[in-house]
């Protein structure tokens, strides 16, 4: 059944975006606008943060070891 008919008989369920979706294709799901893609990520770069924080640690750590010596 094409689209057109689906429609005609009542069949379709998809429904409408709403809100910023929408208005713009970059912010349906997996998309490309910066708001979207940082709330979708935001674990990954909340991970990012804290990791580099542990290599700086390590590192300022390992060079007071190696002064020490």
């Amino acid at each position: 059944m094409s689209l057109d008919q689906a429609i005609k008989h009542g069949k379709e369920k998809r429904k409408p975006f709403h809100g910023p979706k929408s208005v713009d294709a970059w912010c349906r799901n997996h998309g490309r606008c910066w708001v979207c893609r940082r709330n979708r990520l935001h674990r990954k770069l909340r991970d990012e943060i804290i990791t580099k924080s542990e290599i700086d640690h390590f590192k300022k750590a390992s060079q007071i070891l190696r002064e020490k010596k």
